[in-house]
């Protein structure tokens, strides 16, 4: 499980060097009187590891119902394993336990609010020839 989270983090930093930062009309986090956030950010599910990168975190996607629901449904506008689909989600987040070698907060998906078409382009991939 270790190298499955050092391998997206590597992905999510490479994917990020690339990407331009997009402006949120909902902020990146939005507290809820229900103790809920309501976030936007990448979500990528690969390998039995999902994360969801805001503009200010990394956070560990707690792997329920709820979780894979959104893989299903963001599944559709991926080209590839890797790719990432920005959404938008209410969720509990819950900090790391001490001594745990993991992201500094999880998130338990409660609500998919809204999944975003990926620009034109926005899955290029350069490949290196043998």
């Amino acid at each position: 499980m270790r190298i499955y989270s050092i391998m997206i983090g590597l992905l999510l930093l490479v994917s990020s060097c690339k990407n331009e930062s997009k402006p949120s009309t909902t902020g990146p986090e939005t507290s809820t009187e229900e103790g809920l956030v309501t976030m936007q950010g990448d979500f990528i599910y690969y390998d039995g590891a999902a994360v969801l990168q805001t503009r200010n975190t990394i956070y560990g996607v707690v792997l329920d119902g709820m979780a894979e629901e959104l893989n299903q449904r963001v599944a559709p506008y991926k080209t590839g394993g890797t790719d990432m689909v920005t959404v938008t989600l209410k969720a509990k987040r819950i900090p790391k336990n001490e001594g745990e070698d993991t992201w500094p907060f999880s998130i338990e998906i409660k609500e998919i609010i809204k999944i975003e078409q990926p620009e034109p382009g926005a899955h290029e991939v350069i490949e290196l020839s043998k």
